[in-house]
């Protein structure tokens, strides 16, 4: 009933992802009974579908009885029996109203599955159906194979790393090793040799980012307290991609595979989340999903773009503006746009700088620079001077913030090409997720997958193969 008002009063919705729960399962006949609606058992996704059917079934009872149906419900005595509401504001049975809301169902998604498989059902080939849970799948560079998450059956969101063989169809647990601490929930990246792989798991509270050689079997931690996830190493295998969560909200963070030189690209307190990065072919952008609050969209911004300063630079720039403040009164600067000028040029002048430093709470801030050093020789009279842009997603205007796919559709996933030339990736423009390449160059689209449930999360091979 909370869902169901929240719907009205605008702060809630019957999403794609809902839909294709609840359309799957009338569709597999795996909807659960009335009854077994009132209780949490079986295992973690029928958990999920107690909120999911019971959020359609007041859907449903609201379109088809009136929305103050509904809220009359909530009147009735004893409020703890379901039943007993239906039937004295309705004047029918509950299983009657359930009856004939399954029977809608059947009606409204067989008619839906039937128009998909005239068309052209388009689904692939199943490489693994081994638990409930099985995704975020990852191509080894080699293509030899395909790293995913799975719970192999198990009960709740309790995933294991595992790999499978493309070349046999065979799967190993890398849980079953006794040197790796079994679960993960988010994404993995490969190194370039296809001998380790990288990810983000929760360590003492905090996720932390860890490598895994195939090899030793071994697993090294690589980072303390950085609270990311979704990594991803670079094509040269320099820096890792992370997003962070810092000062309340997401952030886009780069860190070299030692765990040392963290850096933030982006610089939001708005709320706005970020997934899955990808770094391009030849290591100049990184694509990402990106999220501020409507729906998920598709962006790249400049891997080499100047990075947010950290708190020791911040001290810095303080400082330097409060001499300059003091010289200027003592000056008297001919008038504000010279003013303005000189902060600019002191703005880009400490985010030039702060690649080479580590963000750190524990760290004293260092002392400015000689004060009767005015830094004329950092200034290029024919140098545009890089305005900082601290509430706005990118940090600086050197970022080449832009978005690739954003529409009022979900946009989620994406994934480059081999070459660079376009990308790959999930939408629900069609109220169902598919998978979708796009050309960058000519911003031609084509949809790839056609399919009665959904598809999410591709990955693409260096041949050109995808698996989602």
């Amino acid at each position: 009933i909370a869902q169901y008002e929240a719907i009205l009063q605008g702060d809630e919705t019957w999403d794609t992802h809902r839909d294709m729960l609840l359309r799957m399962a009338a569709l597999e006949d795996d909807m659960l009974s009335l009854d077994a609606m009132g209780v949490f058992n079986k295992d973690g996704h029928h958990w999920e579908m107690v909120y999911n059917q019971g959020f359609g079934l007041l859907n449903f009872i609201g379109e088809t009885y009136g929305e103050n149906t509904v809220r009359d419900m909530a009147d009735k005595r004893p409020i703890v029996s379901f039943k007993s509401a239906i039937k004295q504001t309705l004047g029918v049975s509950a299983d009657k109203v359930y009856a004939l809301w399954k029977e809608h169902l059947l009606d409204k998604y067989g008619a839906l599955e039937q128009s998909i498989k005239a068309a052209g059902e388009r689904e692939g080939s199943l490489l693994f159906d081994g638990g409930s849970m099985d995704y975020h799948p990852s191509f080894s560079p080699d293509g030899s194979k395909i790293a995913f998450l799975s719970n192999h059956g198990a009960d709740y969101a309790l995933t294991e790393l595992t790999l499978l063989d493309t070349a046999t169809g065979k799967t190993k647990r890398l849980g079953e090793n006794s040197n790796y601490s079994r679960y993960l929930s988010n994404r993995i990246s490969w190194s370039a040799n296809s001998e380790s792989m990288f990810y983000v798991k929760s360590q003492g509270g905090r996720w932390d980012l860890f490598r895994y050689d195939l090899a030793s079997k071994k697993e090294t931690r690589l980072t303390a307290n950085l609270r990311g996830r979704d990594p991803v190493l670079s094509p040269n295998g320099e820096w890792i991609a992370f997003v962070g969560n810092k000062d309340g909200t997401n952030k886009l963070g780069l860190v070299r595979p030692d765990g040392t030189g963290k850096k933030y690209l982006t610089s939001h307190n708005n709320g706005t989340l970020i997934y899955g990065p990808k770094w391009s072919p030849d290591g100049e952008k990184l694509l990402f999903t990106i999220f501020d609050g409507e729906d998920r969209d598709i962006a790249t911004i400049n891997a080499h773009a100047t990075p947010e300063p950290t708190k020791r630079e911040r001290y810095l720039m303080d400082k330097e503006k409060k001499k300059r403040k003091e010289r200027s009164e003592k000056d008297a600067p001919e008038d504000e746009e010279e003013k303005e000028g000189d902060l600019n040029q002191l703005n880009a002048r400490f985010a030039k700088q702060s690649a080479g430093y580590e963000d750190s709470d524990t760290s004293e801030p260092a002392e400015a620079e000689d004060e009767n050093n005015d830094h004329d020789e950092d200034k290029d009279e024919d140098e545009e001077p890089e305005e900082v842009y601290p509430d706005s997603v990118a940090y600086a205007n050197d970022s080449q913030f832009e978005p690739i796919v954003a529409t009022e559709a979900d946009e989620r996933d994406a994934v480059w090409l081999p070459d660079g030339s376009g990308i790959v990736y999930a939408s629900d423009r069609t109220g169902i997720f598919n998978i979708y390449i796009k050309n960058l160059k000519t911003g031609g689209e084509r949809q790839l997958t056609n399919v009665v449930g959904g598809a999410f999360v591709p990955s693409v091979s260096a041949d050109g193969k995808i698996v989602a």
